[in-house]
C-alpha cells in the first residue's frame, strides 16, 4: 500500500491503514535513516507524511533528505565547506527535489507530549494533509503513568487507536534493549526485547 520496496513488502505486504508499525534495531543501527529511506520513497509516489522528530531537529532531518535525495554523505552537508564542486550541483538538484514534496511533508522536532502529537495528527487529517505518520521514537514520548511499563502501553493503545480511527498506518521507531547484545548476532529479535 504505501511503502513499495519490493523486497519489504513481500515480508510484510507494506503498510496498510489501521497498523501501528514498529521499527526496532540498537542505538545508533540508523532506524531515522531507514524511515527517512521510506519516506523520500513515500513522497515520491505522491503521498502526505508526517514525521515527528523526538531526536533530531528539522534542519537536521532536511540534511538527511538533501543527503538522500542527492546521493551524497550527510557530514558534507553539515559542513558546506567539505562540498566539491560536482556535489554542489547534486546538492542544489537535492534541495529543488526536497522543495517539489515539501507540500506533502511536515516535519514536527517541537512536539513531545503524547496528547500534543495525537491532537496534531488529528489536525492534519482533517485538513487531508496526512496519509501516513512517523515518529521518532517512542521512549521519547512524554505522557504520565505509574511506571516506564505503563507508560509505554499507554502510548502504544492510544497511536493503535489513532491508526484505526482515522484509517491510516502510524510508524514508530524504537530501541531494543541490552539484552539482544547478550545473544548471537543472528538470531532475530523477539517482542520482548523492545525497551521497556
Amino acid at each position: 500500500y504505501l511503502v513499495n520496496y519490493k523486497d519489504i513488502d513481500e515480508m510484510t505486504w507494506g503498510f496498510y491503514p489501521n497498523q501501528l508499525i514498529t521499527i526496532s534495531a540498537r542505538p545508533w543501527i540508523g532506524k531515522t535513516l531507514i524511515a527517512l529511506n521510506f519516506i523520500a520513497n513515500q513522497l515520491q509516489m505522491g503521498h502526505k507524511v508526517a514525521f515527528f522528530s523526538l531526536e533530531m531537529s528539522a534542519k537536521e532531518l532536511y540534511q538527511r533528505l538533501y543527503a538522500r535525495f542527492g546521493m551524497l554523505e550527510v557530514n558534507k552537508i553539515k559542513w558546506a565547506k567539505e562540498l566539491e564542486p560536482w556535489d554542489s550541483g547534486k546538492l542544489e538538484k537535492a534541495i529543488e527535489k526536497v522543495n517539489e514534496f515539501e507540500k506533502n511533508l511536515v516535519l514536527f522536532d517541537d512536539k513531545h507530549g503524547l496528547w500534543e502529537i495525537v491532537n496534531q495528527i488529528r489536525l492534519l487529517h482533517s485538513k487531508g494533509m496526512l496519509d501516513i505518520v512517523y515518529i521518532d521514537y517512542v521512549g521519547l514520548i512524554e505522557v504520565k503513568a505509574e511506571n516506564r511499563n505503563l507508560e509505554i502501553s499507554k502510548i502504544t493503545r492510544t497511536l493503535k487507536m489513532l491508526a484505526m480511527q482515522l484509517k491510516i498506518p502510524i510508524v514508530i521507531l524504537a530501541q531494543l534493549s541490552r539484552a539482544v547484545e547478550k545473544r548471537f548476532w543472528w538470531d532475530e529479535p523477539i517482542l520482548s526485547d523492545l525497551r521497556d
